[in-house]
């Protein structure tokens, strides 16, 4: 596949799942939990493919550290994936208090490692986005920045988490114009009129 080919696809990628983000977060505000939960699935689903031609974009720049982020960040956001899912499509017809038990146990102690290895792949990969210097930093910090909140949800107000990630879906759509802009406009990206 040429690489043009597969930055406008990973662009668009990271388009739709910046925008399924936003849309979650939206909808669980006005109370449409169930499908907030939907979109929230949808997003890491593209987000594995913003990710890699996010990556793939700069990894001549990044080296070895490049590497190892993206392998964390894939990781992290194909554990939220399988969250994602559990919470959009299995934990609606629970019986009541099941998670609560769940939690409890070794579970709880997978759902912190998720959480962690997420946010350590988000810090490192947006560290080498920066440090790539071919990405606008601003998106590169709104998607960094966004995230910190998300694994923190149990401890922090609703209102912060659901900004956080308002945030991070933008830098999401940030990167993906740029990504989609500099395959058609070459190394560049956004400064072509």
């Amino acid at each position: 596949m040429d690489n043009n080919v597969l930055y406008r696809l990973g662009g668009m990628s990271s388009v739709v799942s910046g925008v399924t983000i936003i849309i979650g977060k939206i909808l669980a505000i006005i109370s449409f939990v169930q499908s907030g939960e939907i979109f929230d699935f949808l997003s890491p689903l593209f987000g594995l493919f913003a990710v890699t031609a996010i990556y793939l974009r700069h990894r001549n720049e990044t080296a070895i550290l490049g590497c190892i982020a993206f392998i964390v960040l894939f990781s992290g956001i194909s554990m939220v994936l399988c969250l994602d899912y559990f919470g959009a499509f299995i934990l609606p017809y629970l019986p009541e208090g099941t998670v609560e038990s769940l939690l409890d146990g070794p579970t709880g102690t997978a759902w912190a490692i998720s959480g962690l290895l997420f946010i350590s792949g988000i810090i490192i990969f947006g560290i080498t986005v920066i440090r790539a210097g071919i990405f606008p930093v601003a998106a590169s910090l709104l998607f960094t920045i966004g995230f910190l909140p998300i694994p923190f949800g149990e401890i922090l107000s609703d209102l912060m988490v659901h900004s956080g990630s308002v945030l991070a879906g933008t830098g999401l759509i940030w990167w993906g114009i740029f990504l989609y802009r500099s395959s058609i406009y070459g190394q560049q990206g956004l400064e072509p009129g």
